[in-house]
């Protein structure tokens, strides 16, 4: 018996938390609760209420920096896989997004690829950790 073969193809995207558009909420502030989630962002989240909630939204109403500040919001983590102008949102709960491994062959088999994976933050606190490197020691 011949082994099975994946083609699953995998993107990874690196977001540093404090980068946004001039003007935007960064994600560290919904993690602190100093700002709240839009309410398009809101809706998205309303709709998935438990872990390994779905829905499938056009590529252009949901993008990662959105997975980000939902995951900030709730400690959950998302996935996200596309196929075509399709998005698959996925939640996850704070250990990550237990999809199984059928299940991943299944949204693969409906032609669907993995796009993302946000990861929690865990909230550490700035001055902890970061020092201007101005700062004499």
């Amino acid at each position: 018996m011949e082994p099975r073969k994946h083609s699953f193809s995998f993107s990874v995207c690196v977001i540093e938390i404090a980068f946004v558009k001039p003007g935007g909420t960064k994600t560290v502030e919904i993690l602190y609760g100093a700002k709240k989630l839009t309410a398009r962002r809101q809706e998205i989240l309303d709709q998935l209420p438990d872990a390994l909630s779905r829905m499938t939204l056009h590529k252009k109403q949901v993008n990662v920096t959105d997975l980000a500040h939902l995951t900030a919001a709730t400690g959950d983590e998302f996935a996200l896989f596309t196929r075509g102008s399709q998005r698959l949102v996925v939640r996850g709960d704070a250990n990550g997004v237990p999809l199984t491994v059928s299940q991943l062959e299944k949204l693969h088999q409906q032609g669907y690829r993995f796009s993302a994976h946000i990861l929690r933050v865990l909230p550490i606190r700035p001055q902890s950790w970061w020092r201007k490197p101005s700062m004499k020691r």
